[in-house]
């Protein structure tokens, strides 16, 4: 009968598992998980930066100006959120080069009724970038009345309405009313945009108007 050699691994049986030698570490698997994740983060990061914030992070921030001065960003209305960009009504944001105004609300009548009234602001799109820029429609806009009810736009008969689109590097300036039901009431309305310089972008802009 030959002895066991005291240097070879001894295995051994419990329930019908075997053991004696210690299973290798999953090392390499985890380092390979842990540089997924890494890499997901930083694209993540990246696209942030580059497609939501629009190269904002390298010195191409919002910038609000009216009557060719600068104006205030930080005006407060209802709902406002931390993203959000609050300017007087009438002022023109720019951002990545591409302007964009929401003039003051006016009352407006629908060539088929004249009982029914509508306020409405023309929106006006300057692209001062290398690129082309794409036009918003009236859907990207919302008008919240002085109880913070938010209302989406309205077709009008016989307004110059708001054309989705795109306008070309360098091209001339575009514009269109967007209108909205007039709720007929007095106190603080604003005009919100959303995704305004890029459709992946969810903070607001909201243009500020007493009434």
């Amino acid at each position: 009968m030959t002895s066991p050699n005291p240097d070879s691994p001894q295995r051994h049986s419990s329930y019908g598992y075997e053991y004696g030698e210690s299973p290798e570490p999953e090392r390499d698997s985890r380092k390979g998980l842990y540089a997924t994740l890494g890499l997901t983060a930083v694209f993540a990061i990246l696209l942030y930066l580059f497609v939501i914030e629009d190269f904002s992070f390298f010195g191409n921030r919002t910038q609000v100006t009216q009557d060719g001065a600068p104006a205030p960003s930080d005006v407060e209305f209802i709902g406002k959120q931390a993203d959000d960009t609050g300017v007087p009504i009438g002022a023109t944001v720019t951002r990545g080069g591409v302007a964009i105004t929401a003039g003051p609300l006016e009352n407006r009548t629908a060539d088929y009724a004249d009982s029914e009234l509508f306020l409405c602001t023309r929106v006006t799109l300057v692209n001062g970038s290398d690129k082309s820029a794409r036009v918003p429609s009236s859907h990207n806009f919302h008008l919240q009345d002085p109880e913070g009810f938010s209302r989406t736009s309205s077709f009008v008969s016989g307004a110059e309405e708001l054309e989705f689109g795109e306008i070309a590097a360098g091209g001339s300036p575009t514009s269109g009313l967007v209108c909205f039901e007039d709720p007929g009431q007095f106190g603080e309305y604003v005009v919100l945009g959303e995704g305004l310089f890029d459709f992946l972008d969810t903070s607001r802009i909201g243009w500020v108007a007493e009434r």
